[in-house]
């Protein structure tokens, strides 16, 4: 499957392309993941420079909800000689959605080094698949993309002793879809994870931003995310990322800031309400924006585990 294909992405015009927001690229609450956002920004970034991506970074200001057909509009700011500077607006009709920013290309350099090292953790199909807090069924992203835990403790092993902040996780991609930028966009969005396992306590996140650091890409069918929660402050967490092959090559590095969500009982009641303390979240940002100029984090399962947002 191309990955164009994959987020139902359409040229639109010389420098616009849509797409009809589908569940399967959805959180459980319902709304656009995060990663998907991104990742869809980088696909016609791609497209459209006809480079890999180098670095791309996402702000969320609202939700995109499925059946919504969601327009992505590209502004190119600075081209070299090798590398180009794009901006991706995300919007439905006149609501801004999110805005990304990206460079792309490659120097000719031939130097290549890494002074880290993957963890030493057990293959995916040793690892247990990630359990859900809930016991719902996965949709959208969590139903296409397995998890199992390497690191880290499962929701009822959560007992309020803190963790030393690290944490990953194996995640499966689905049949057919390569190791690409946008795919590890998708990949990279779990920092939230690593909340409760650094708190030791049932916490999610919602994603300010997500910012993505391609490394080197290599074929393979799981990638293990290395979380590190470095700091919780003031309800906002902050962390990293570092996305690894089964091999020991370091694919990408990833960053996120999330607003800080206690997990609740599943009711719908309370499901609504989490997602409106996110909309209302992403709302206060923009008056932000206006006046000064993602993806909630629950649990998981399928093969190796799915993820639920």
């Amino acid at each position: 499957m191309g990955v164009l294909s994959f987020f139902g992405l359409e040229q639109a015009g010389d420098r616009t392309w849509e797409m009809i927001v589908h569940e399967r690229l959805c959180t459980m609450g319902g709304f656009l993941f995060g990663g998907a956002a991104l990742g869809a920004a980088v696909a016609v970034a791609e497209e459209f420079a006809e480079k890999p991506l180098v670095w791309a970074t996402a702000q969320y200001s609202s939700f995109a909800h499925p059946g919504e057909r969601l327009a992505l509009k590209l502004d190119e700011r600075a081209r070299g000689s090798n590398l180009v500077q794009l901006g991706v607006r995300g919007a439905v009709g006149d609501r801004e959605v999110f805005s990304v920013l990206c460079a792309l290309g490659r120097r000719r350099e031939e130097i290549r080094s890494t002074w880290v090292r993957r963890p030493l953790v057990p293959p995916p199909t040793d690892c247990p698949p990630r359990r859900r807090r809930d016991g719902r069924a996965p949709t959208g992203v969590s139903a296409i993309f397995g998890e199992a835990l390497a690191i880290g403790r499962q929701p009822d092993e959560l007992d309020g002793t803190p963790g030393d902040g690290r944490s990953a996780l194996w995640v499966g991609l689905p049949e057919g879809l390569p190791v690409c930028a946008s795919v590890l966009a998708i990949v990279a969005d779990h920092v939230p994870f690593g909340i409760s396992q650094a708190l030791g306590e049932p916490y999610g996140g919602t994603s300010l931003d997500n910012t993505l650091r391609i490394v080197g890409l290599s074929e393979a069918e799981h990638v293990l995310v290395e979380v590190e929660i470095e700091a919780v402050a003031a309800g906002v967490a902050h962390g990293s990322a570092r996305l690894w092959s089964p091999g020991g090559d370091l694919l990408a590095l990833a960053s996120q800031t999330a607003a800080m969500r206690r997990w609740t009982s599943p009711s719908a009641s309370e499901q609504r309400r989490a997602i409106t303390l996110a909309a209302s979240d992403r709302n206060d940002r923009s008056e932000v924006r206006e006046t000064s100029g993602g993806s909630i984090d629950p649990s998981i399962d399928r093969n190796v585990g799915r993820k639920t947002r």
